[in-house]
């Protein structure tokens, strides 16, 4: 587009060089055709193009890797002297691209250096439709696509599908087909017919089977996240508190004055807060959900706290489930992490750069202790909390009979029970019964079964 001379394209990576002082050196080198053509044209001198792709390898900020050579400094410095030194040259067009602008030096983002700044995010439905036609424009001409197979109805069922996730889709789609179709021969001579490759065609099957195989990165991911048990309405305290929830849900989605919601699920432990949680967060049917639990070392909770948020703002519907809040800030004995807590007041808070996206998250926590919520200053981050109950015995004569459970005589229902602790005495109850286990149990095998949790 620029008609410029052909551009030098290098990758990040490329530039390190073991020997001292020769990353520098191909810093230099980069720049040095333009550098002698202005000496000879000078304004007259045609316009010179470098792109730096994965920029992000030699640009770090400077003093935070920790080497103690100064390679990565050195790179730095002397790239900022090549954009905007003693002797910057107007005849040079540099272009960096990276996915990680948080790690890149905060001098090179200065104006006369990377000055302009072009965020390509995930493509709508429109830039999805015109991916998967440039991508299938080859097998169309080839009459290789099934009459049936509609695009515009695949590029809706893509959302949040990055270019790279879409050509994969196709190439998987086109695979299968060719394996079908080689599978349809594999005993028979093959005749010219039958190696024609306009013979393929790639169904609507193809691609159901290509987007179950291809997941996006920023798409909901809870199955393969989390197992929990199916959420069941055991009455009217879990109706009203579900119609509670959704009503937030509603309010996000519709209105124009609301793009964050933040609501803490609290309750007593076992009581299914993350089922709830995650059965909400389906509920939105947002295109990118975030499961973030209790992680080992504080410095990475803080990271994947942080990279959860931040890539949640590349998508316009978003949920973020904080679950266990107090595991997740490593609270024992009055104890916790302080970065991880920082990070969360920060985050959860933080409004604008969302609102001035246009876009919409819900962050839904749980939490087991309100009280020590309260206490660090978390409680008053959340929009509203919802507390989910134990289970009285009415409900839980509900649970039993959505779950197929059966008890044969009258039972002593302990109300101090949350939902999974009932849900594994029942399961317990079942291996006591004579001959196969079977869903329907005495009041003995439950009361033996409760005796056996209990202690």
């Amino acid at each position: 587009m620029l008609k410029t001379i052909p551009p030098k394209i290098v990758s990040g990576p490329e530039i390190l060089d073991k020997y001292v002082g020769g990353s520098q050196k191909k810093i230099r080198d980069l720049f040095s055709d333009a550098e002698a053509e202005y000496k000879l044209k000078g304004d007259q001198s045609q316009l010179h193009l470098i792109i730096f792709d994965e920029i992000d390898a030699i640009t770090k900020q400077r003093g935070s890797t920790g080497d103690s050579t100064g390679v990565n400094d050195s790179i730095v410095n002397q790239l900022l002297a090549k954009m905007d030194g003693v002797e910057s040259l107007d005849n040079i067009l540099i272009l960096g691209l990276t996915n990680r602008m948080d790690f890149i030096d905060e001098a090179l983002l200065r104006p006369g250096r990377f000055e302009v700044k072009i965020e390509i995010n995930l493509p709508d439905e429109i830039g999805r439709q015109q991916i998967l036609r440039i991508h299938t424009k080859h097998i169309r001409e080839q009459s290789m696509l099934d009459s049936l197979v509609n695009l515009d109805d695949v590029a809706t069922k893509t959302v949040n599908y990055s270019g790279a996730e879409l050509e994969g889709v196709v190439r998987n789609a086109s695979t299968f087909a060719l394996t079908r179709h080689m599978s349809s021969i594999e005993d028979q001579e093959i005749t010219s017919s039958s190696s024609n490759p306009t013979t393929i065609k790639i169904t609507v099957d193809d691609f159901d089977r290509a987007l179950r195989e291809v997941k996006p990165l920023f798409g909901p991911a809870l199955d393969e996240q989390i197992q929990i048990q199916p959420v069941v309405g055991y009455g009217e305290r879990y109706d009203t508190l579900w119609d509670n929830s959704c009503s937030f849900v509603k309010q996000l989605k519709q209105s124009n004055k609301t793009s964050r919601i933040s609501l803490l699920l609290e309750g007593k432990e076992g009581s299914g807060k993350t089922s709830i949680a995650i059965k909400l967060a389906r509920y939105t049917e947002f295109p990118f959900v975030k499961l973030l639990s209790a992680q080992p070392f504080e410095q990475a909770t803080a990271q994947k706290i942080n990279k959860a948020f931040d890539d949640a703002q590349k998508s316009d519907f978003s949920v973020i489930i904080l679950d266990d809040l107090e595991r997740l800030i490593q609270y024992v004995g009055g104890r916790f992490s302080n970065l991880v807590l920082q990070t969360l007041l920060v985050r959860i808070k933080d409004t604008f750069a969302i609102a001035q996206q246009g876009k919409k998250l819900l962050i839904l926590a749980t939490t087991s202790n309100e009280n020590i919520l309260d206490e660090l200053g978390l409680l008053g981050c959340f929009n509203a909390a919802i507390n989910i109950p134990y289970l009285d015995k009415r409900e839980a004569l509900k649970v039993m009979k959505a779950y197929n459970y059966n008890i044969t005589q009258y039972f002593n229902y302990d109300s101090a029970l949350g939902i999974k602790k009932l849900l594994f005495i029942l399961e317990m109850a079942t291996t006591f019964s004579d001959g196969e286990t079977t869903t329907t149990i005495t009041a003995d095998d439950y009361e033996k079964a409760k005796v056996c949790v209990l202690k």
